[in-house]
């Protein structure tokens, strides 16, 4: 497989590479696909993160189950190219758990990774409030990425969401130097829509919003 570029293993728990994974060798990949059935990514990614430059062609990951997002902190020794990444955060036990369900806190530790495409992936319900919170102090992140993709898979419970306008504002006004950003899944009352929309075009903001449940993959 010397001339292969995208690499899939969506049950890497089952079907290992190898404690020296063996497809970091292939110089010419450049998408890496890897997900678990049973576990999660968390032993995966910690193995990896002292392995430098093991992966150096692979531009674009995409990782599924990561339990504790402080393990995507060192993806940067591994991929030292890596320009996209992925994330789609199941609930491993089955327990609606806030502290697993938080997507935001998967964006901090992409801060130092210099992305320039970034998709966030949720199934979880959690406060819509708590999920804007998450990309406070992000600024280092949202001045390398020119694309940001969120998705909900299952819509975030939104309580008086009239009264969180200003925390939407300063969220929606911290995307605005990016080229483009989609998100779907967002459930938000007929006069929350209507001013987000005006709010968008009046500072023609790079965002686009889709309404109702989102399918998990592309």
């Amino acid at each position: 497989m010397k001339n292969l570029k995208e690499f899939r293993n969506q049950m890497l728990d089952l079907f290992d590479c190898g404690e020296d994974i063996c497809i970091g060798r292939i110089t010419t990949l450049q998408t890496l696909h890897v997900a678990t059935v049973k576990s999660n990514l968390d032993h995966f990614l910690r193995n990896i993160e002292q392995k430098k430059d093991l992966f150096r062609g692979v531009k674009k990951l995409h990782v599924r189950d990561v339990v504790n997002p402080e393990s995507i902190t060192g993806l940067k020794v591994a991929f030292p190219n890596l320009e996209s990444l992925s994330i789609v955060q199941f609930n491993v036990d089955g327990l609606m758990s806030t502290k697993a369900a938080n997507v935001g806190r998967c964006v901090r530790p992409c801060n130092s990774l210099g992305l320039k495409y970034l998709e966030l992936i949720s199934i979880h319900w959690q406060r819509l409030g708590g999920f804007m919170q998450g990309f406070a102090n992000c600024e280092e992140l949202l001045a390398s990425l020119k694309s940001l993709k969120i998705r909900f898979v299952i819509s975030p419970r939104v309580k008086d969401d009239l009264d969180m306008t200003e925390q939407m504002k300063q969220w929606l006004l911290g995307m605005k130097s990016l080229e483009n950003v989609y998100i779907a899944g967002l459930r938000l009352k007929d006069e929350t829509w209507d001013w987000v929309e005006t709010f968008i075009q009046e500072n023609k903001l790079p965002i686009v919003f889709e309404e109702g449940e989102d399918e998990i993959f592309s």
